[in-house]
């Protein structure tokens, strides 16, 4: 017994020391843990502000560096707390703009202000000055955005020098930094909200708080997704601001930016960017964002407003194709290679600019690209808004979505003419011919609807049709655009105008590149330089590689003159300074009622021996009119159909029919095998039944097609006839992520 009790006395024993030691092992385990885990935090925070860090060291070279603060250090006023040069009543952004510039010099090896003492007290003062004074812009993104984002990375720059911001400086500026600027309404989507989160990072690695990073990657890269009509990447894969308004390359281009940039600074982090989210940014910048691109400049049709700025349509992005987007994205490294030639002007064998045409159902858009040309066109809806003029930007750019089309071969065409454009001759648009282009005002800021329902078109991925019910300013026209591989046709019917003014369709206006050439029934007339002139029984008409041809010879005004203006006239607040060169312009005149054109638009044709070779008649217009515009490229075998109203349109023993207006393409109209495609532009039908009569089939069965709905609705629905019928064909949606 005695040896019982001394057994289980020490089995207690050993039992309550076993406790006590498996309490100290979990105990160590969670301490463990919780060091590993800071340990973990900490370097992964670290990471991410040592890839801002040296992100921001890469932006500018250090004779740039070393120049800004040259040549504004005699500026500096008040004991080197500002400069005078800058409008401070105003609270002028470029203040803080500047002292970035100085704080990328002193931080900056290579500069020969490194670790200068005057360029560290000038930024300490101009900092202090700045937020001393409470100053507040006019202009709420100064505030919610710029002044942040500038002085975030700032600090990001001084944080760990030698010689860092005076702690209370430091303290005082974070302050002004902490605010809820993700609550505001107009930062709720789109760039915008990437420009917040962006500097919410800045702010969570600098104060090592990670529910500050939490939210930046949550209204960031966690955000990525498609959106109905709401602020960023649409259904269709194109991108929307300010509302259902095409915004491509303007606030899509900061988004694609922002995104790529943040998910390169959390990439291999707990924030890392993968999954839907990366495919849907990774699809749309290969897909829409890179195809508005040629030889480093971008399709105007995709600036929005900022189309009215020096040097917008040269594309950047190079940075990002260099590191950041293979190393977050490396399954797409074959594709990021070819694309960064398409920023190097390299573009000409690129198989990304393989032949390619994308309606965009939802942006009122067409990308139509290929290795000879790119021909894209922007239109407005009901459903959309017009291009925007805002913050005195874009003012006489009202008819840039009426039908303007863009139309490169080396890509810099249209490249800063914006001041000098005749802005009621855009390229593509039908419009009044008004002296000093006064019609050509934007009425209002911020967007304005469009006015017509039936705008759309279909697409089988390599060739389209596309329609636009113009209804604008006093002007009506059916327009539309009929693309090929080599041709795109270009038709208008029904062109007619309440007002007084004259009206006219613009063939194009670009820069003067080379000789202008015309062709008539009699003879080839060169266009001197400097020359405008009128040409009767008008041809075809030959400009820096580009053919156009006139089906029916007529009257055609052409310029080659010298226009002179300043970017003033188009953006409040640019230069004065006028701006002159030689432009082509070519157009077509109008009656002030029921009238139409027709011209066929062929790239690639190097001289008048090649436009005498051409063969125009493989290209067929088979109706021109209100109720429909029909064409048929017999080298294709390919029938486009346009109809307005219910109605038929025939070829021989081709009989094209439907029940509702709608668009319809027809590939291997003679092969026994057709496929058929069918859109409505209205985006309202449910089904539409077509009928069709086809050559060596004896009959065939009228076929209801079902139109895509929701988010789809606008885009083609596809069919294969066979011996056994109608079969449907998987959907063309412009590369989206399903």
């Amino acid at each position: 017994m005695p040896n019982q009790t001394i057994t289980y006395q020490k089995n207690q024993l050993q039992s309550g020391c076993l406790y006590r030691a498996s309490k100290s092992f979990l105990l160590l385990i969670c301490l463990f843990a919780c060091a590993t885990g800071a340990h973990a935090q900490e370097q992964f925070i670290d990471s991410i502000k040592a890839r801002i860090y040296r992100d921001l060291q890469s932006e500018d070279r250090s004779e740039k560096l070393d120049e800004a603060v040259t040549s504004t250090r005699k500026l500096l006023t008040n004991s080197d707390s500002c400069w005078s040069d800058m409008h401070y009543e105003a609270a002028d952004p470029a203040h803080l703009e500047r002292v970035l510039s100085y704080t990328k010099a002193y931080t900056n090896k290579q500069s020969r202000y490194y670790h200068n003492d005057w360029v560290y007290n000038c930024i300490v003062k101009t900092l202090s000055y700045w937020y001393k004074t409470k100053r507040v812009h006019w202009n709420w993104y100064s505030n919610v955005i710029g002044a942040p984002i500038n002085t975030g990375q700032t600090l990001i720059l001084m944080d760990g020098e030698q010689k860092d911001l005076p702690p209370a400086l430091k303290k005082r500026l974070l302050a002004a930094m902490d605010f809820d600027g993700a609550a505001d309404p107009r930062c709720k989507g789109g760039a915008n909200q990437t420009d917040v989160a962006l500097h919410y990072l800045y702010r969570g690695v600098l104060t090592r708080n990670t529910s500050v990073i939490d939210t930046a990657a949550k209204n960031s890269v966690g955000r990525i997704a498609y959106y109905n009509n709401e602020d960023g990447i649409q259904n269709d894969n194109s991108f929307f601001a300010h509302g259902p308004q095409e915004a491509i390359a303007s606030y899509g281009a900061v988004y694609v930016y922002d995104q790529y940039n943040i998910a390169w600074y959390l990439h291999n982090t707990p924030y890392a960017l993968k999954g839907k989210g990366l495919a849907i940014l990774s699809s749309y910048y290969l897909n829409t964002y890179l195809r508005s691109i040629r030889n480093g400049y971008l399709d105007f049709d995709v600036l929005g407003r900022g189309v009215s700025r020096t040097g917008s349509l040269h594309a950047g992005h190079q940075t990002l194709l260099d590191e950041k987007i293979p190393q977050t994205d490396p399954a797409n490294n074959d594709q990021w290679k070819k694309a960064k030639t398409l920023l190097d002007n390299r573009a000409a064998k690129n198989e990304l600019l393989m032949l390619r045409h994308a309606h965009y159902w939802k942006a009122d858009y067409v990308q139509h690209t290929g290795p000879l040309y790119s021909f894209n066109v922007r239109m407005s809806s009901v459903r959309t808004l017009r291009t925007e003029a805002g913050n005195k930007e874009n003012l006489l750019g009202g008819f840039l979505p009426d039908g303007s089309t863009n139309v490169q071969r080396r890509g810099d065409e249209y490249f800063n003419i914006m001041p000098v454009w005749e802005w009621d001759k855009i390229p593509g648009t039908t419009a009044p011919d008004c002296p000093g282009d006064s019609v050509a005002r934007i009425p209002k800021e911020w967007g304005i609807p469009g006015t017509s329902s039936f705008v759309g078109g279909v697409s089988d991925g390599k060739y389209g049709a596309t329609a636009y019910d113009m209804q604008y300013h006093h002007v009506s026209a059916k327009k539309a655009w009929f693309f090929f591989d080599r041709e795109v046709v270009c038709l208008g019917a029904g062109i007619k105008t309440a007002g007084k003014d004259g009206l006219i369709t613009t063939i194009n206006q670009c820069w003067l590149n080379g000789a202008v050439t015309v062709g008539t029934p009699k003879q080839i007339i060169t266009i001197k330089n400097g020359e405008e002139r009128s040409v009767d029984q008008a041809k075809w008409i030959l400009h820096d590689s580009i053919g156009y041809f006139l089906p029916v010879a007529q009257h055609l005004q052409v310029s080659t003159a010298t226009q002179t203006c300043s970017w003033s006239r188009i953006r409040t607040g640019s230069a004065d300074k006028p701006v002159s060169g030689s432009v082509f312009k070519a157009w077509l005149e109008h009656k002030q009622a029921n009238d139409s054109y027709a011209y066929i638009v062929v790239p690639g044709l190097a001289d008048v021996k090649a436009m005498q070779a051409y063969d125009r008649h493989q290209i067929e217009i088979l109706a021109n009119t209100e109720a429909a515009q029909a064409v048929m490229h017999r080298g294709l075998d390919v029938l486009q159909v346009v109809l307005h109203k219910v109605g038929s349109v025939q070829l021989g023993d081709v009989t094209v029919k439907a029940d509702q207006p709608c668009i319809i393409m027809l590939s291997g109209v003679h092969s026994g095998n057709a496929k058929v495609y069918v859109a409505d532009p209205q985006q309202t039908a449910q089904k539409i039944t077509v009928d069709l009569s086809l050559p060596g089939r004896k009959t065939i069965k009228p076929f209801t097609a079902t139109m895509p709905a929701g988010v789809f609705a606008g885009s083609t629905a596809g069919y294969e006839l066979d011996h056994n019928g109608m079969h449907q064909l998987t959907d063309n949606r412009n590369g989206i992520i399903e």
